[in-house]
């Protein structure tokens, strides 16, 4: 009989996680984040209702909180004093050749993101807006 109750048990524990995984689908990817000024960006995007990709791979390069169905790639750029030579010109081959495939590209630096993360979703929005022109609320009439 104590059996059969284990048997039981686990076979509903079976059933529970077999039937709640588009739930854990949608779990967070901000353990993904490279950088703290990206994570907290992925985060604010997260509470607001977004729910990008982090590092989603466009041919070589990898982009940092991306919304693959609108084509819209955030990247989390460098302060202008820890910004080398090597890392502009990476950035802007990087940005030059996700524009020529169509993507809409917005970048924020750290210091950005970390003193209104309100602003910089707002911005994102705006590539919404302009890629889609019926995004957003409708008016009431």
């Amino acid at each position: 009989m104590v059996a059969f109750g284990i048997v039981l048990v686990v076979a509903l524990l079976l059933v529970i996680l077999l039937f709640n995984r588009q739930e854990y689908s949608k779990t967070p990817q901000f353990i993904h984040c490279n950088r703290p000024c990206q994570r907290r960006l992925y985060q604010a995007l997260w509470k607001a209702g977004y729910y990008p990709e982090v590092g989603f791979k466009v041919g070589q390069y990898e982009i940092d909180i991306a919304f693959p169905y609108r084509k819209v790639a955030i990247e989390c750029t460098w302060n202008h004093q820890d910004y080398t030579d090597i890392l502009y010109y990476r950035s802007k081959k990087k940005k030059q050749l996700l524009r020529e495939q169509g993507w809409k590209v917005v970048s924020f630096s750290p210091n950005e993101i970390h003193r209104n993360p309100k602003e910089c979703i707002w911005k994102i929005e705006q590539l919404f807006r302009a890629a889609q022109p019926n995004y957003g609320p409708k008016k009431q009439k």
